[in-house]
């Protein structure tokens, strides 16, 4: 089976990433996607997750292997057994846990600070 080509994530991703971008902390939104990855992997979010499964109504925004140009978030999927049976869903769900996870902290705030999403 081919592993997924392209990456989608949800509409509130999406505001997610605009207001992460806004905060300049990212110049483009695919890093603001890795960081949100990386965090996914650092909180253990995907913990009890079915990762094939995660996220529905999903708008195709890259490709995966310009998101993973080296295959660290693949790979790490791979090893860990996160999602066996494709890790490019793996790395998309990775992203829209982390994603989800940073929104839940950032949608009422004016003010973003990334090292808070390290805090608790």
């Amino acid at each position: 089976m081919a592993e997924l080509a392209q990456i989608g994530i949800t509409d509130e991703n999406v505001k997610c990433l605009e207001k992460l971008k806004r905060s300049e902390y990212f110049d483009e939104m695919q890093d603001a996607a890795r960081f949100a990855a990386s965090l996914a992997i650092n909180k253990k979010l995907y913990i009890g997750k079915d990762l094939i499964n995660i996220g529905t109504k999903l708008n195709t925004r890259w490709n995966t292997s310009l998101v993973d140009p080296d295959y660290f978030f693949r790979n790490f999927i791979k090893h860990c057994e996160l999602c066996p049976s494709d890790y490019g869903i793996g790395l998309r769900s990775l992203i829209i846990l982390g994603l989800d996870y940073i929104y839940s902290k950032i949608k009422d705030s004016e003010d973003i600070l990334i090292g808070e999403f390290f805090d608790d």
